[in-house]
């Protein structure tokens, strides 16, 4: 998650050698995080945008663990957290 904010965890994200970060599409903040599952709000005119960021920076892979990373499910909606639909990106 901390991909999603270099500006503000720029040490921490160097120490883990991350090689995807990426701040988050203008107007859209971080609204909530449970567990694995980040909920992002903003303008719907750049949903696809932040959708791929989010994915990029999610899906990236992991060095300390022999190259572990996340299947990554991205979901919208309109209306609210539990109506979000799968959402499919171009890879």
């Amino acid at each position: 998650m901390i991909g999603h904010f270099p500006e503000r965890f720029g040490s921490e994200i160097q120490a883990l050698s991350l090689s995807v970060c990426t701040s988050l599409v203008e107007r859209w903040r971080l609204a909530l995080q449970v567990h694995d599952d980040l909920v992002f709000i903003g303008p719907d005119e750049t949903h696809l945008e932040m959708a791929q960021r989010t994915r990029a920076v999610m899906s990236q892979e992991w060095k300390e663990l022999d190259g572990f990373h996340f299947r990554v499910e991205t979901k919208y909606s309109t209306t609210t957290w539990g109506d979000g639909k799968v959402l499919e990106l171009a890879a």
